[in-house]
């Protein structure tokens, strides 16, 4: 595949497919979401505020994750590796995005006083379409790709990447078009969520997405074939090695998992919720009773008040005597 429209040394080599791809899926998203926005309760400022602190913090963020997890092999043995550099200038980190993107969505929640997980619920909706569209600018670009195989479905890609020049390796597996197939209908059963009314739990949705992405790709990766320029953790070429997209999923998995329990089920404060609620039935029981018991104490220490006040009485009628 060619990652140019036109040949790169043409007048027009700028008009990037990879790029292009990404604006496309970044501008149907965006429409969509104005228009099913009422039925979710947000209004077109917090869309176009949100979007905007996102993509800012989104691209900071898949930049500054590339640079951390390519740190050693930029200065491996001690040098500088400009190749890695320029690895660094061109690569993306949809992780790192979208955690730069959290980030800045929930600073700007904070700021404007804002909910920031109905944000994040409806912005996961529309997630998958816009990742759909970047995967295939990843086809057309020759990155991202699938593991070597002979089966007729394999393609050999030319262009910026120009992965065929690897040794023994010509023809590779298309994972990206799959990501962009499952990212689809990932994205339709986002939709029918928010359209059905169903997982209108706060913070359901986001929990759902961050689960459904991060198994997607854990999965997906045992496809991958650029896990060398990708690095990983583990035994290097062991049986239980894993990608470092795989790891972080692993972690994206745990703080979701932290979100269903402490914002959506609410635990702790179901927890002291149930308490007060047992605390007030305890005083509306003891409360239905107290005026009877307050009367048993009171008539109690009234004849023991009358009883202690009549020798004092007989005592005063005697000296008045």
């Amino acid at each position: 595949m060619y990652p140019w429209i036109g040949h790169p040394n043409e007048k027009f080599a700028f008009l990037d497919l990879y790029w292009i791809l990404i604006f496309v899926g970044l501008a149907i998203g965006y429409v969509l979401a104005l228009k099913f926005r009422k039925r979710a309760g947000i209004n077109e400022r917090d869309i176009d505020y949100s979007l905007a602190a996102g993509l800012i913090l989104g691209f900071v963020g898949t930049k500054f994750f590339s640079f951390v997890f390519r740190m050693p092999e930029l200065f491996a043995d001690g040098h500088y590796h400009p190749e890695v550099a320029d690895k660094l200038m061109g690569g993306l980190m949809f992780y790192g995005g979208l955690i730069g993107a959290m980030l800045g969505v929930y600073l700007y929640a904070r700021i404007a006083k804002r909910d920031w997980l109905k944000i994040y619920d409806y912005a996961a909706v529309f997630l998958p379409f816009g990742y759909a569209f970047g995967r295939l600018g990843c086809f057309c670009a020759g990155c991202c790709f699938g593991s070597e195989t002979s089966a007729a479905w394999g393609f050999k890609f030319v262009g910026r990447h120009n992965s065929c020049h690897i040794p023994g390796i010509h023809y590779h597996f298309p994972v990206q078009l799959l990501d962009a197939l499952i990212s689809f209908a990932f994205f339709g059963v986002m939709l029918w969520l928010l359209l059905s009314g169903r997982a209108e739990k706060r913070g359901l949705r986001s929990v759902i997405y961050i689960y459904g992405y991060a198994i997607i790709r854990f999965c997906l990766e045992f496809l991958r074939g650029d896990d060398a320029a990708r690095g990983g953790l583990g035994a290097e070429g062991g049986k239980f090695a894993l990608s470092t997209s795989q790891f972080i999923s692993i972690l994206m998995v745990v703080f979701a998992t932290l979100v269903l329990l402490f914002f959506v089920l609410k635990i702790g404060r179901n927890k002291s919720k149930k308490l007060g609620v047992r605390g007030e039935e305890f005083g509306m029981r003891s409360g239905g009773n107290s005026d009877h018991n307050v009367c048993h104490l009171s008539s109690d220490c009234g004849e023991r008040s009358d009883e202690a006040s009549l020798p004092l009485a007989e005592e005063k009628a005697e000296k008045t005597e």
